[in-house]
């Protein structure tokens, strides 16, 4: 069997907190049964809790049941570590007085299931996002993984709305400094489901659609695996526009392997095209 390219990395929401959160084990275990299904609470310092019917088998073990837990941290929370997450959090126009107010912070994350098949994965997130926000009200969502924080009621609402993907990776936009029109777009967190995050270094092209470019781009390799190879094409903003993709190193940190969406000249930048 061949070795995936990119392992899936791991998934986790973090709420920010004015004041100290409560960890009610007993209600987090009926929210992640309603949302998830059947629950063993498993006795720990936070809340910890093992899914009997999501099953896995590793090459040492069989039948290893997908893990989660909710632990808050043991330190207050530093407003640096959210510097560049605000700069970045587009539809939350509150993240930095939400990082300024806040003290606590609140971690729920997925714990040996990271080889769940993708639906379960993802009922498996919006259970966690979801009890984060109905059970201990923060004043912010917070994905490392995405570099996002989130609206925590704005959060909730789409995700109550149907639409799941909101909030699992985020589509970020750099100036190129001495420059007039040259920008970088990236995404940042399509590494949870294995498949390589994408970047565009682009001229005089409208961000918002490059966005939503990225942004469709990135579902479809959430959906259907890191299927992208070097040399392949992917339809532009243009009638007619075929934009080359390339396997390449990440020009915005962190530094990870990415699709590269080179677009066709005169909008390519940085002696590509």
């Amino acid at each position: 069997m061949t070795e995936p390219r990119f392992l899936p990395e791991l998934f986790a929401m973090e709420g920010l907190y004015v004041e100290p959160p409560v960890i009610d084990v007993d209600a987090w275990q009926q929210h992640l049964i309603r949302e998830f299904g059947p629950t063993d609470a498993i006795p720990s310092a936070g809340g910890h809790f093992g899914f009997p019917e999501a099953l896995m088998d590793f090459e040492d073990r069989k039948g290893v049941p997908a893990q989660a837990i909710v632990i808050a941290a043991d330190k207050e929370l530093d407003p640096a570590e959210y510097e560049t997450a605000v700069q970045q959090s587009w539809d939350f126009a509150g993240a930095a007085d939400a990082v300024a107010r806040a003290r606590h912070t609140l971690l729920a994350s997925e714990f040996m299931a990271r080889l769940l098949p993708y639906p379960d994965r993802l009922r498996l997130f919006r259970a966690l996002g979801t009890g984060l926000v109905e059970l201990t009200r923060p004043v912010a969502l917070y994905s490392r993984a995405a570099g996002a924080l989130y609206d925590p009621q704005h959060w909730l609402e789409i995700q109550r709305s149907g639409y799941e993907y909101y909030g699992l990776f985020n589509v970020r936009s750099f100036n190129v400094e001495g420059t007039a029109d040259d920008a970088v777009m990236d995404t940042l967190g399509l590494g949870i489901f294995g498949v390589p995050d994408l970047q565009c270094h682009f001229r005089n092209l409208d961000r918002d659609e490059v966005a939503s470019l990225l942004y469709n781009i990135g579902i479809y390799l959430m959906q259907n695996g890191d299927v992208i190879e070097s040399g392949h094409t992917i339809q532009g903003l243009f009638e007619g526009s075929k934009w080359r993709c390339n396997h390449e190193e990440s020009l915005i940190a962190p530094d990870r392997e990415v699709v590269d969406i080179c677009p066709d000249p005169p909008h390519a930048a940085g002696n590509r095209g």
